[in-house]
């Protein structure tokens, strides 16, 4: 399964992308989950420009609550040489819900070595899964598979503070292949880390 899959994102025209927002998709606040709707603005783009992602940002305007359609409509607004320099604007019921800015290409410089050291922790099947409390209902939290790594389980959240250092393995299930979709999905997940620090069940606000 790729991240297009995952998302459920069908191309409906040229530019054109939609796709459904289902439990596998949403905050436990019941509408899309921000980064799945990065990520597929993110997948838009690379298939209508035909590069690989180099940078996107997102600017929230509103909700996509569960069930909505969601239209993504692109615009490769400046295509060079290297970079292609595009938009994506997402849509539920023609009111604009998501922005996505980003530069797509590849560059001739290469790099020996990523500039920052990951964490020095336990492999993702030495880490203890992570549990969701049922509470939470079905959401992103429940159709990917994350394992606390560094920090405190959700069961764990007992009111008192903890260090402001924690790390998650996680995937798409199945997916075993890196994207700049899925790093979308996934980058979304920082914001939690204010759980451990502030000793709370929170997923960022």
């Amino acid at each position: 399964m790729d991240v297009k899959q995952f998302l459920g994102l069908q191309q409906v025209g040229k530019g054109h992308w939609r796709l459904e927002v289902d439990e596998r998709l949403i905050t436990p606040g019941q509408f899309l989950f921000g980064g799945c709707g990065l990520a597929a603005g993110v997948v838009a783009l690379e298939e209508d420009s035909g590069r690989p992602c180099i940078w996107a940002t997102a600017h929230y305007l509103s909700y996509a609550p569960t069930h909505a359609t969601v239209d993504v409509f692109t615009t490769l607004a400046v295509v060079g040489g290297n970079v292609t320099q595009a938009r994506a604007t997402a849509m539920v019921d023609g009111k604009e819900i998501l922005t996505i800015n980003g530069a797509l290409g590849r560059g001739s410089l290469t790099a020996d070595e990523p500039w920052t050291q990951m964490p020095d922790v336990p492999g993702p099947m030495d880490c203890p899964p992570r549990i969701i409390p049922a509470a939470y209902g079905q959401s992103i939290f429940t159709s990917t598979e994350t394992r606390t790594a560094l920090g405190r389980t959700m069961e764990q959240m007992d009111g008192t503070k903890g260090s402001p250092n924690t790390a998650l393995w996680a995937r798409v299930p199945g997916h075993l292949e890196p994207s700049a979709g899925t790093l979308a999905i996934f980058g979304d997940y920082v914001s939690g880390g204010v759980a451990n620090p502030l000793g709370q069940r929170t997923m960022g606000r």
